[in-house]
């Protein structure tokens, strides 16, 4: 539990102030922290209301509390001992600290019966999360844009492909007097830079690559694996100049109307997007956000990630979104896993967020069945057999997946004049990466995996 007991040391002093944070006042009272803030008054006001009168008999009620920096806040508070009845599981924690923070659910043999993904948030075949959710990684693009630049999306199955078709679409900008760009990073919101880490698996073929293949393999990120490949790409686009000028300057919501309006032609982002961007093409701009709709909801594409694995083929990587839970402190846990029950399959959560259904029995959104009829493999990440060994590397080497930090230098970096090579940046990336690779042979050798790409 390193992550954890080191988080709370550095946040000792803080710990007073969190009582803020109430937890239950009640054992009929369920408070469920969330990270869509954008939910706020509608879908979440819609679910309070469903599921107070679905169980009014039993006098259960739901608050929710929607939080921004869900990653930091959350962590904070469950230092704290204060963190709701149920919740997102924190992608920082790691699977052997599950048991300490969350009730178990069901084993993953029984529970992989109904949803996808369940292995995800498990621990030695016992399951503490199910799936809100999952989403495809992949890049959203502006059909509109593409068609009058004459870029056929269906063509970009490499990275030399997509880069020549970001310098048509720039110089296709700059032909119409328009100030566009063709690849928008979404720098100052961090997170969608984490959507690169998705494409890892793509191009490896395998996806369960992180967890199975990377934590072992030294030099994880040097030229002829997938992960060099895949940021490669992402510091050659901001290099040639084919993304934003002011990468700091970047706004999240924002870039849904400048997207729709065509003055953004690609972003990389899960699938989990598509239904935010056609709200704002249908009409419904983000909070904050003000300007004119000019974009049709038809203009709205998504596409593969433009790699190409070792075998020739091509794949896409779905996983699930942010995983559900019930804390393990909880006062009502038969209300709060009637309402996780609920709130999956009754209320059907994954509709509102355009995501893919987590009961198994549930079909791809169409956006996301047409990757197969252009010839990309779709394949579910079933990461549980090996993600200690992933964990302990990530801690060893500081290098988190999911973490943006040692991704932001690839951009910040590229922009400089006279700033670090991608030679310097990877080198420096793997020997850090190598450190956690010693410390996973060292401590859990035992049951090292076959090497598989």
């Amino acid at each position: 539990m390193k992550k954890i007991v080191a988080l709370l040391v550095g946040l000792a002093l803080t710990v007073g102030a969190l009582s803020v944070f109430a937890g239950c006042g009640s054992s009929n009272e369920l408070t469920v922290l969330m990270n869509r803030t954008d939910f706020q008054n509608n879908v979440f006001e819609d679910a309070k209301e469903q599921f107070e009168a679905e169980f009014a008999e039993q006098g259960w009620t739901v608050e929710f509390e929607n939080v921004s920096d869900y990653e930091g806040t959350t962590t904070t508070r469950m230092g704290g001992g204060a963190y709701g009845d149920v919740l997102l599981i924190p992608n920082s924690l790691t699977v052997d600290e599950l048991s300490a923070y969350f009730k178990p659910l069901g084993t993953v043999e029984e529970l992989e019966k109904t949803y996808r993904y369940v292995a995800g948030k498990s621990y030695e075949g016992t399951v503490y999360g199910l799936p809100t959710y999952g989403s495809v990684a992949g890049i959203l693009y502006n059909k509109a844009i593409f068609e009058q630049a004459k870029v056929d999306a269906a063509t970009l199955v490499t990275p030399e492909a997509f880069l020549s078709a970001m310098s048509t679409i720039k110089s296709w900008y700059a032909s119409q007097g328009m100030n566009g760009v063709a690849y928008y990073t979404n720098f100052a919101a961090e997170w969608p830079l984490n959507q690169w880490t998705d494409a890892i698996s793509a191009a490896a073929g395998n996806a369960n690559y992180l967890s199975d293949v990377m934590p072992w393999t030294e030099n994880a990120f040097a030229e002829g694996n997938p992960a060099y490949d895949v940021f490669k790409l992402l510091y050659d686009i901001v290099d040639l100049g084919y993304s934003e000028t002011s990468p700091t300057a970047t706004k999240w919501e924002q870039s849904k109307l400048q997207f729709v309006n065509g003055e953004i032609a690609t972003m990389v982002l899960g699938s989990w997007a598509i239904e935010q961007f056609k709200e704002v093409a249908g009409g419904t701009l983000p909070s904050g956000v003000t300007g004119a709709i000019e974009g049709n909801v038809e203009d709205i594409g998504y596409m593969p990630f433009p790699f190409t694995a070792e075998d020739g083929e091509r794949y896409a990587v779905s996983a699930s979104d942010y995983m559900i839970g019930i804390a393990a402190n909880t006062k009502n846990e038969e209300g709060a896993r009637a309402f996780v029950d609920w709130f999956l399959n009754d209320f059907r959560y994954y509709e509102k967020c355009g995501g893919i259904p987590p009961q198994v029995t549930g079909e791809y959104p169409e956006e996301i069945k047409s990757f197969e009829t252009s010839g990309v493999t779709l394949l579910e990440a079933d990461v549980a057999v090996y993600e200690t060994a992933q964990s302990v590397c990530e801690i060893e080497s500081g290098t988190t997946m999911w973490s943006a930090d040692w991704k932001k230098p690839f951009v910040e970096e590229a922009i400089k004049n006279g700033g670090k090579s991608f030679a310097d940046l990877i080198a420096e990336l793997n020997e850090n990466w190598n450190e956690g690779v010693a410390a996973v042979k060292e401590e859990i050798s035992a049951t090292a995996p076959s090497k598989q790409s």
